[in-house]
């Protein structure tokens, strides 16, 4: 297996397991040189006793990750991980960066985050109807 595909697949099981824990995939990202080695790491079971994450990194799957890196491969899907030089290195430099991006389409991560002006996008706050009402009855009284 080429090492480009085997780190998107432990990346892939990594992002199955620490998804909704972006902090503990940058914290894997600044000690270990690459996902295989924080997968391996995970997998020995070098986890504190008490932790509660600890099912969650015995839980890690590479067999579905394989599968879900083919799936996705097929259609045309491109995986870039938090270790790879052409992750972006704003998205990095964020408390809580996703350990793991998934692209689609035909220009190289190089050319999609490279050195040209971007925009980012943070959030989207959703307002009520009696939220705008409130706010014409303040700014018009």
């Amino acid at each position: 297996m080429d090492k480009d595909r085997q780190s998107a697949i432990c990346a892939i099981a990594l992002h199955a397991v620490l998804g909704d824990f972006p902090s503990l995939g940058r914290c894997l990202s600044e000690n270990f040189p690459c996902a295989e080695e924080a997968l391996g790491f995970l997998r020995s079971g070098n986890t504190p006793p008490h932790s509660r994450l600890k099912e969650r990194f015995a839980s890690l799957d590479l067999p579905a990750a394989e599968e879900e890196f083919k799936l996705l491969s097929d259609k045309g899907y491109s995986f870039l991980d938090i270790w790879n030089p052409d992750y972006p290195a704003l998205l990095k430099e964020c408390n809580d960066p996703p350990l793991l991006l998934y692209l689609n389409g035909r220009s190289p991560a190089s050319e999609v985050f490279g050195k040209r002006p971007m925009v980012s996008i943070v959030g989207v706050m959703v307002f009520k109807t009696s939220l705008y009402m409130e706010m014409d009855v303040l700014t018009n009284s």
